[in-house]
C-alpha cells in the first residue's frame, strides 16, 4: 500500500503493515507533497506532485545511491 501525504511525501507498506519505506524530496522525489496517486496496469506508481510528476515500481532492482556529498545518480 502506498500513501501520499502533504509534507512527508510517500509511505509505503508491506502486506502486514509495516512501514518499509519513505520517498520524499530527501530521497527522490521533487518535493514532499503528494496530491495524488495512481498505479498502472504494469505494477508501476504514478504520484501527482505540487511540482510535478514522479512515478516509481516498487520491485525494480535500481535505487539511489548518495555519497554523503553530492548526489552520484541512480545504480
Amino acid at each position: 500500500m502506498v500513501v501520499g501525504t502533504i509534507a512527508l511525501g510517500m509511505r509505503v507498506y508491506g502486506k502486514r503493515g509495516q512501514l518499509q519505506y519513505t520517498l520524499d524530496k530527501k530521497n527522490g522525489l521533487n518535493n514532499s507533497t503528494v496530491l495524488g496517486l495512481f498505479q498502472s496496469n504494469t505494477g508501476r506508481v504514478w504520484a501527482d506532485l505540487d511540482q510535478g510528476l514522479a512515478s516509481f515500481e516498487s520491485n525494480s532492482n535500481l535505487s539511489e545511491f548518495r555519497s554523503g556529498i553530492d548526489d552520484i545518480g541512480v545504480v
